[in-house]
């Protein structure tokens, strides 16, 4: 299934970029050994294919807005009317629905903080060293026009 990535062709869309970003060189180690390729360890499978489900969602109507003329994932969505909060909440239902909850790292995941955080630029402010409003709203954009997997670390590795 994900053969197409060892012929070295270039990708586009998200899946197809999703899964470059995987076979790119990267240190991880699985119960004392290194992982050389994480399209071709088992114990990944479950999670990428449901990634992969989860971008091919996006395709569809419910799981898209007009950013700036291209469509975003809707979780990117900032509301600004109860119709918007309606389209954000059926589209996270269905997303949850698609692993039964048990995915709660989807793509979607960090992205409600960053539409948060991009409504809220301001707080960010500015110094002498840096203007960190417009790092958080270009950041916003960034993840908007390149559909990217935005993830966190929450424990020490």
């Amino acid at each position: 299934m994900h053969e197409i990535l060892m012929t070295g062709k270039v990708m586009s869309n998200p899946r197809d970029a999703y899964l470059k970003r995987l076979v790119a060189p990267r240190n991880i180690w699985l119960n004392g050994r290194k992982v050389n390729n994480v399209l071709q360890e088992p114990a990944f499978q479950g999670a990428i294919d449901n990634t992969l489900s989860y971008y091919d969602m996006l395709e569809g109507p419910d799981f898209h807005f007009d950013y700036k003329g291209s469509p975003a994932a809707i979780s990117l969505m900032v509301p600004n009317t109860v119709d918007d909060l309606a389209r954000k909440r059926n589209a996270y239902k269905k997303v949850a629905d698609s692993s039964f909850g048990m995915l709660g790292r989807t793509p979607d995941f960090i992205n409600a903080g960053l539409s948060a955080m991009c409504s809220h630029a301001t707080f960010f402010g500015r110094d002498e060293y840096a203007d960190y409003s417009a790092n958080v709203i270009d950041f916003y954009d960034r993840c908007a026009k390149e559909h990217l997997f935005v993830g966190h670390g929450a424990i020490n590795p």
